[in-house]
């Protein structure tokens, strides 16, 4: 384990160095990061290579990478900073057509937005995640998004609602 560890330490120091590949850096980034312990310095690594490389990969890779950075900052209650990288992710999934990871990300902003209390921001973009994944005919993910949705319905005291939501 300390080996692989290790491993991952040394991608993620080469990924900051100034000659490295920004497709391979940030690939390798994104994969390993989580294992590493440490959330919080893993988050801030992970910044330096999306400034260092963000402009030089695919918009895929791009959008992949901000939302595990989102998903890592609202793990470790940063919530500022997951909601800068859920967006950022966003923006880049519209401008590049990529409507899966926009559902995504809209789908991560809502349950952030949920965790912080703004329960009508939360609302309108579960919502929109979950008609973008019945478009795209996602059932699974857009029935994941219903019961996130019903989480709304619930900390607005409606457990009526809820529960259909959850049947």
């Amino acid at each position: 384990m300390q080996l692989e560890v290790d491993n991952l330490r040394a991608a993620l120091a080469h990924g900051e160095a100034e000659t490295a590949s920004a497709e391979i850096a940030l690939q390798l980034a994104q994969r390993h990061v989580s294992r590493l312990g440490n959330l919080r310095e893993q988050v801030r690594r992970m910044d330096v290579l999306l400034q260092r490389h963000g402009t030089a990969v695919s918009p895929e890779l791009l959008v992949l990478c901000h939302w595990v950075q989102g998903m890592m900052a609202m793990n470790t209650l940063a919530f500022s900073s997951a909601e800068r990288h859920f967006r950022a992710g966003l923006d880049v999934a519209r401008s590049s057509g990529q409507e899966q990871k926009e559902a995504w990300c809209l789908n991560e902003l809502g349950n952030l937005m949920l965790t912080t209390g703004q329960l009508a921001e939360a609302e309108a973009l579960m919502l929109e995640s979950i008609a973008i994944k019945k478009r795209l005919g996602d059932w699974q993910d857009a029935a994941i998004g219903m019961m996130n949705f019903g989480l709304i319905v619930l900390h607005r005291g409606d457990i009526v609602r809820a529960r259909e939501l959850y049947e």
